[in-house]
């Protein structure tokens, strides 16, 4: 295969399933704070009603326990794509790269980042049983 042809692939590769991929995570995102904000609301106001006390004071902690892995998730990405960046700088700089298809993400590069975004679900999806624990209680 010539070096033109793989780079259209990974261009195309780039363009299609890896903006997709983005484009969907940050959509399920601002989704997932969306549902945390109001989650968080609701067991607010009923945090003072003794029966549901103890669900309302859980939901509240899941959901700032969501916003600290939001956080997390996005500081690490963040720091991740800034240092490739800056090995991708000095490398274009020393001509070590000249070609647009060496420019790709690591492997694992983006685990951390995963792993807040996999904990964030799983802590929203907790405090949403929890509230729903305090509907029908």
């Amino acid at each position: 295969m010539t070096e033109d042809k793989k780079e259209i692939l990974y261009k195309y590769v780039k363009d299609y399933y890896w903006s997709t991929f983005r484009r969907n995570t940050t959509i399920l995102s601002s989704t997932c704070r969306q549902l945390a904000l109001g989650l968080g609301g609701l067991a607010w106001l009923d945090k003072s009603n003794i029966q549901g006390s103890c669900c309302a004071k859980s939901i509240l902690l899941f959901v700032v326990l969501f916003f600290i892995s939001d956080t997390g998730q996005y500081l690490f990405q963040s720091y991740a794509f800034q240092q490739l960046a800056e090995e991708y700088d000095r490398n274009i700089q020393s001509g070590t790269i000249s070609e647009i298809s060496n420019l790709v993400e690591k492997p694992k590069m983006n685990c951390l980042t995963h792993i807040f975004f996999i904990t964030k679900l799983i802590l929203l999806a907790l405090a949403s049983i929890f509230f729903l624990a305090l509907l029908y209680q």
